[in-house]
């Protein structure tokens, strides 16, 4: 087990060993930068084909913003809310919208105007938004929710979840080569025994390349809000 100090100073290399995702600064963002506001005249679409807009670039303290998402691909959406303080909860799905799908070149709203909720900013500071898509439909960042007692799903410090999601992904990946690597040692020394010896019925002469990548993360962004 490495220790905490370690850890953190090496985070950002760990994502990217184990990950195609980048790290998201909480500690460095700062009150002058502020969420993106739609523009019918532009192009929504950024380099991840994910695109994440307010309705506003500040906010006051109990206003209710609205977002806008928007996919180049079908994918299953997450959205988190990181406070001020660093804590994360997961806004989106939740108990009352738990279906998370979102069709390619299909703009979403959140909180939709059917919602049966509101999503309120409580306290002034500067807080990010992240919207994540996967193609899987397995939750993103290896969250559980548990909408039978939680109408949202906190994360607790955003930081340390990513940590801790970095180490078990890091940790899972690591196994899995290590099974991989095993089986290839284990088909040269069979080859290298009986070179003239075919695979009979039932047997492959093709090892378990591992788990797929169900949880791939096809785009994440992430936008911050001023709140004053």
């Amino acid at each position: 087990m490495l220790p905490r100090e370690i850890l953190e100073a090496e985070f950002g290399d760990l994502v990217a060993k184990v990950s195609t995702s980048k790290p998201i600064e909480i500690a460095s963002l700062t009150p002058t930068a502020v969420a993106r506001i739609r523009d019918d005249n532009e192009d929504v679409f950024d380099d991840f084909d994910l695109a994440l807009t307010s309705d506003k670039s500040t906010y006051r303290v109990n206003d209710l913003p609205v977002f806008s998402i928007r996919s180049g691909r079908d994918c299953h959406l997450t959205l988190i809310n990181v406070e001020a303080d660093g804590n994360g909860t997961v806004i989106f799905p939740n108990q009352f919208q738990q279906d998370n799908f979102l069709p390619a070149e299909t703009e979403a709203r959140f909180p939709g105007d059917e919602a049966p909720f509101q999503f309120r900013l409580k306290d002034p500071g500067t807080e990010t938004v992240i919207a994540i898509c996967n193609a899987s439909g397995v939750e993103a960042d290896g969250i559980e929710h548990d909408f039978k007692t939680r109408q949202f799903t906190p994360l607790g410090n955003y930081r340390d979840f990513l940590t801790r999601q970095i180490v078990v992904e890091g940790a899972s990946k690591i196994a899995a080569g290590q099974k991989a690597a095993g089986s290839q040692v284990a088909l040269k020394a069979k080859e290298a025994g009986s070179d003239d010896d075919q695979p009979g019925a039932g047997e492959s002469g093709d090892t378990d390349s591992g788990d797929s990548e169900d949880t791939e993360v096809l785009a994440r962004t992430a936008i911050k809000l001023v709140v004053r």
